[in-house]
C-alpha cells in the first residue's frame, strides 16, 4: 500500500489547526493516512472535536487535509456530528445530526444523514431514513421508508421542502 501508514491514536493527542483556526482533536483506536486519495480513515471509538463542532463514530473517512477537511464520512450505531452556535442570526444555537452514515460536505456545509437518521436544531427535531440539511439556509429536504417524523417548538424560524432528498 504506497503512500499508506496505520497508527493507534491516543486521546493525548495534541491539537492541530483547521476549518478557520479551530484547534482539532482527534482521538480513535486506528488511524491510516492515504497520501495517494488525500484521505484519513479513523476507526473505532472515534471522536474528533474542533471549537464549535464535534463528531463521533464507530468509522470515519475525512477527505482532504485534516486541516482544511472538504469531506467527512462517517458511520456508526450511530454515527452523530453535532455544531454549535451553528447559525445565531438565524436563531440557532446548536444543530446535531444523529444517522447510520453521516456525509458533510464542508465547502458546501451540506450535512447529509442516511439510516434511521434524525436532525436537532435546538429543540426541533426532524427523524426519517434520509435527510439533507443545508446548515448555510437553513433548509432541509427528508424522506424515505416511514415517512417524516417531526416536532417543532414554536417561536423558532423554520423553513422546510417536502421534496426528497438528492
Amino acid at each position: 500500500m504506497s503512500g499508506m501508514f496505520g497508527a493507534r491514536l491516543q486521546a493525548a493527542q495534541p491539537p492541530v489547526q483547521g476549518l478557520g483556526g479551530d484547534s482539532i482533536s482527534v482521538s480513535a483506536d486506528y488511524a491510516s493516512e492515504d497520501r495517494e486519495s488525500g484521505s484519513l480513515l479513523v476507526q473505532g471509538n472515534v471522536r474528533v472535536s474542533g471549537t464549535d463542532w464535534e463528531f463521533t463514530a464507530e468509522r470515519a473517512t475525512l477527505k482532504g487535509t485534516l486541516e482544511d477537511a472538504e469531506q467527512l464520512q462517517a458511520q456508526g450505531a450511530p454515527a452523530r456530528i453535532l455544531f454549535r452556535n451553528s447559525d445565531p442570526a438565524a436563531g440557532i444555537n446548536e444543530v446535531e445530526g444523529r444517522a447510520r452514515e453521516i456525509d458533510y460536505r464542508r465547502h458546501e456545509d451540506i450535512l447529509h444523514l442516511l439510516g434511521d437518521a434524525s436532525l436537532r436544531r435546538d429543540a426541533d427535531v426532524l427523524g426519517s431514513e434520509d435527510i439533507e440539511y443545508r446548515r448555510t439556509n437553513d433548509l432541509f429536504k427528508a424522506g424515505g421508508a416511514g415517512g417524516v417524523r417531526t416536532t417543532i417548538t414554536p417561536g423558532q424560524r423554520h423553513s422546510t421542502e417536502s421534496s426528497p432528498p438528492r
